[in-house]
């Protein structure tokens, strides 16, 4: 019982907070080109105000290995903007359909847990015309 308190608990904080508009999957972005991000308040708590300055980038990995191929924007507060477009370097990686975009907020704490900040995902989508590799521990 104790484990399904926790995944809903999860499931609840995954799903609260910043909802990713775009990309959305089937989306595909060609390296060398921009990528539009966006996002809204899903009105449960966290709100995008109490999320605030986040870091936005570029991931790809599973739901427990995540690694960080790009950083699209250092610090955009979620409450004041609810988009950015960035270029994708084509040197982060391979064409393929397993990146996603990562919102991390630089103040608040996953309600959770509490020992990592606050994390909002985007749906997977394509970059094609990539011209990068992997090393071994992405592989």
């Amino acid at each position: 019982f104790a484990t399904l308190l926790t995944v809903l608990a999860l499931a609840q904080s995954a799903l609260a907070g910043v909802y990713v508009t775009a990309p959305v999957t089937g989306a595909s972005v060609i390296g060398g080109q921009t990528l539009t991000v966006r996002w809204a308040d899903d009105g449960n708590s966290p709100s995008v105000s109490a999320v605030g300055p986040c870091s936005v980038d570029v991931y790809v990995g599973s739901k427990t290995s995540q690694f960080k191929v790009q950083n699209l924007a250092a610090s955009v507060d979620v409450s004041k903007t609810s988009s950015l477009v960035a270029t994708i370097d084509p040197s982060i990686g391979t064409t393929g359909t397993w990146y996603f975009v990562r919102f991390t907020s630089l103040g608040l704490k996953d309600s959770a847990m509490p020992q990592y900040n606050y994390q909002a995902y985007s749906a997977r989508f394509t970059l094609n015309g990539m011209t990068g590799t992997f090393n071994q521990t992405v592989q």
